[in-house]
């Protein structure tokens, strides 16, 4: 081997090369077919660059050049490869010469001395330049393991037949897709399916090999996929991507002020507080972690991949464990050979997690107590100052709920994950859910409490029961015709009252605040118990042992989500307390105008630093910001912190909606989109029931469904678990599907993942 020309061998070992010669190396370090390649080192271009050396340089790529073993007639691809050049700072692309098909040793010598001589008047440290056997391929093109625009986690192919000078340099239109799963169809004969899904899972495994998102080159010859080059895609080099995949599900719709200004410091400081359980003391900003988009909430998931790497999972491991993007079929939260950097801590942090279903009743039981504590307190506090003490002390406490309620979460996840797989090896149905029928999960969920009183509800007289909507339900229980209603009704709002349409924002209403629509929910609903779930699935061995961990985890998820509802609904207690107030005091117009504040504009009151004209403008602002933003329709992933384009809501004349199908089967019928409680009655038994996200307030309306469509969620997200036990055709993460389907007929394939808008 010469020390001026070298061949990259498959060796994985790094020879001080930089720019496109690094990322070779690397490719053939992973394996990957990559044309025989040469490298003429910066060395060389200071030995023989003058032209009075070219006769010595000419004899020595005579001699050397057949390493390449170019076949006969066959060029060469030559091109720069400088210091800095393709790296993650900068990629430069384009800022040096490269030559293709070049054939015979002098005309490649004139393209090696082209490419020194476009070093130019800034001149990189080392220009190295590469000498590639060229491939004649059918197809060739680029790959992006992340949209280059917009940073989303989806792979991107774009191709032309021919060579990549098409798409490249002349600029021509090639196709495009974008690979959100594991499969995608070409569509493209030039193209077969099946090197399309190979370039897909190469793209994802360089970029997860390498650690950055990557842009690669590729060509096709009929036979084999070659590997030219890959370079980090530099567009994304610094820029925080966010995504709503997650927080839509968990912090929906629009958010107001004072949840966001509670909610974010709370959950994202949990996540800390368990990383560093794991990796030690973080210098972290919770609120780095979230940002909000036209009063959107988007979670910053550059960020939490840099919290997840630090124990080298992969960055997208929250969306794997969701179930919302491919998985590579090793588990993401798997063994990682980084984590023995922190092994006492990764230890005692496992052990604290196998004790916990253990030690959740007795946290449960401390819970309750303590809320009962902080609802006393609450009941005690006089004045808007030590209403702030108040929630200083309380914030802590709902802090380590969220920590709870984190674990529990990902623990229900992963054994679903496992369950999953567990199944397919043993060829049981995954379909269904070994948690359906479990009795230990109706202490949590509300449908069979319900029951008894819409039995209550149907048994009284037609009259009556038209008087609900004209009569104050406070004057209609007190007539002896309802006496039954009135005790049932107690009776589940004793305990349930606490619930509301969104379990994490306590500005909405609970149910004990609208008991007439309780009693609407009741009155449309039908007499009978709910719809049984699918059979136990027959399961064994492994798959057996993985649906008790799976129903172990669910009810341990419910438990913590039970106690979690309890601590917000004390949260909207504190916080209509201090808007009564402000409100009595003429300081707001209503005590629900305390959302539009934020808890450090409360504190600034409480201290006298803003004054009464200051809180009236900037309630007015955001009240007339809210209603803007509704008017909008953001994208699933924003790349950096300012706001994007935003446009209009969506009347889309598509006729199929896609999303993820959660829960197999095929349902058509009337899609009656449910916003808020408010709205329960509105719904038939046999819609389709369409929400923008799921919640436990939701599943009394699951089992009257022929389907459920929502704009969020995973597969294990509470709509999609319900309608797995009742077996609902169900499809979630469908963008904008309450304003898109609401009244139409369509047609729900749960197991395509579509919705498709019948005539």
């Amino acid at each position: 081997m010469s020390r001026y020309t070298r061949l990259l061998e498959p060796t994985g070992k790094r020879h001080g090369v930089r720019g496109k010669a690094a990322g070779l190396e690397s490719l053939i370090s992973l394996g990957l077919a990559v044309p025989r390649t040469a490298v003429v080192s910066d060395a060389a271009r200071r030995r023989y660059g003058r032209c009075s050396q070219r006769g010595r340089l000419v004899a020595r790529l005579k001699r050397e050049l057949s390493l390449l073993e170019l076949p006969a007639g066959a060029g060469a691809a030559v091109r720069s490869s400088a210091s800095g050049e393709d790296d993650a700072r900068e990629s430069q692309a384009g800022r040096y010469e490269s030559y293709l098909h070049v054939r015979g040793v002098d005309r490649i010598f004139e393209a090696i001395r082209a490419v020194w001589a476009s070093r130019g008047d800034d001149p990189p440290a080392r220009m190295e330049v590469i000498v590639q056997r060229m491939v004649l391929p059918a197809v060739s093109g680029a790959s992006f393991s992340r949209n280059p625009v917009t940073g989303a986690d989806e792979v991107v192919v774009e191709a032309v037949e021919g060579t990549s000078e098409a798409l490249l340099q002349r600029g021509e239109t090639p196709r495009r897709w974008v690979i959100r799963g594991k499969r995608a169809p070409s569509n493209w004969p030039p193209l077969p399916d099946d090197v399309l899904g190979e370039i897909a899972r190469t793209t994802r495994r360089v970029a997860s090999e390498l650690r950055y998102p990557a842009d690669l080159e590729w060509a096709y010859d009929g036979e084999t996929l070659w590997w030219l080059q890959v370079r980090p895609i530099t567009s994304l080099r610094g820029l925080p991507v966010y995504s709503n995949r997650i927080s839509r599900e968990y912090l929906p719709g629009l958010v107001k002020p004072l949840v966001w200004s509670i909610n974010v410091p709370m959950i994202n400081g949990a996540w800390i507080d368990l990383f560093e359980r794991v990796v030690g003391p973080l210098s972290i900003d919770p609120l780095s972690l979230a940002k909000q988009f036209h009063y959107r909430a988007y979670f910053n998931m550059s960020g939490m991949g840099e919290l997840f790497g630090k124990l080298g999972l992969p960055g997208d491991v929250l969306e794997q464990v969701f179930g919302l993007v491919a998985t590579t079929g090793r588990s993401p939260f798997g063994f990682r050979w980084r984590m023995l950097r922190h092994l006492p801590r990764v230890a005692r942090f496992l052990v604290s997690v196998s004790s916990f279903h253990g030690r959740l009743p007795r946290w449960e039981a401390a819970m309750v107590r303590r809320f009962e504590s902080a609802g006393q307190a609450l009941d005690g506090v006089c004045e808007l100052s030590e209403a702030i003490e108040w929630i200083d002390a309380f914030l802590p406490v709902m802090r380590e709920v969220s920590r709870m309620r984190i674990v529990s979460l990902l623990l229900h996840l992963i054994a679903g994950q496992l369950g999953h797989r567990a199944a397919r090896r043993s060829g049981v149905n995954v379909a269904s859910d070994p948690s359906a029928s479990d009795p230990r999960l109706d202490a949590y969920d509300p449908s069979a409490a319900l029951q008894h009183l819409t039995e209550a509800v149907a048994a009284m007289p037609v009259q009556e029961l038209a008087d609900l909507e004209s009569i104050p339900i406070e004057h209609l229980l007190d007539r002896d015709a309802w006496r039954s209603v009135k005790a049932q009704l107690a009776r589940f709002l004793n305990r349930f009252g606490h619930v509301s349409e969104s379990g994490n924002d306590f500005s909405a209403p609970c149910w004990s605040e609208h008991p007439l629509a309780v009693l609407r929910l009741a009155a449309a609903g039908r007499a009978s118990v709910a719809t049984p779930g699918p059979a136990s699935r027959p399961s064994k061995g492994r798959a057996l042992r993985a649906d008790r961990r799976l129903i172990l985890r669910r009810v341990d998820r419910e438990r913590v989500g039970a106690v979690s509802s309890q601590g917000f609904h004390l949260l909207r207690r504190w916080a209509i307390r201090c808007g009564g107030d402000l409100a009595e005091s003429g300081e707001l117009d209503a005590a629900d105008d305390v959302f539009l504040l934020s808890l450090d504009e409360l504190r600034s009151l409480a201290d006298r630093r803003l004054d009464g004209d200051g809180l009236r403008a900037a309630v007015t602002r955001r009240r007339r910001e809210m209603r803007e933003a509704e008017e909008y329709s953001l994208p699933e992933t924003i790349l950096g912190d300012s706001i994007p384009e935003s446009r209009a809501t969506p009347t889309s004349e598509e006729s199929v909606l896609s999303g993820l199908g959660t829960s197999r089967g095929t349902f058509e019928g009337r899609a009656r989109a449910i916003r808020s409680m408010e709205t329960f009655g509105e719904f038939r038994d046999g819609d389709v029931l369409v929400v923008p996200f799921s919640d436990i307030a939701w599943a009394p309306l699951f089992a009257r469904a022929g389907a459920i469509v929502a704009e969020a969620g995973g597969l294990l997200s509470h709509s999609s678990i319900v309608a797995r036990e009742g077996g609902i055709p169900a499809v979630v993460s469908v963008p904008n599907a309450c304003a898109l389907l609401d009244g139409k007929r369509v047609r729900v394939n749960g197991l395509l993942g579509t919705v498709k808008v019948l005539p």
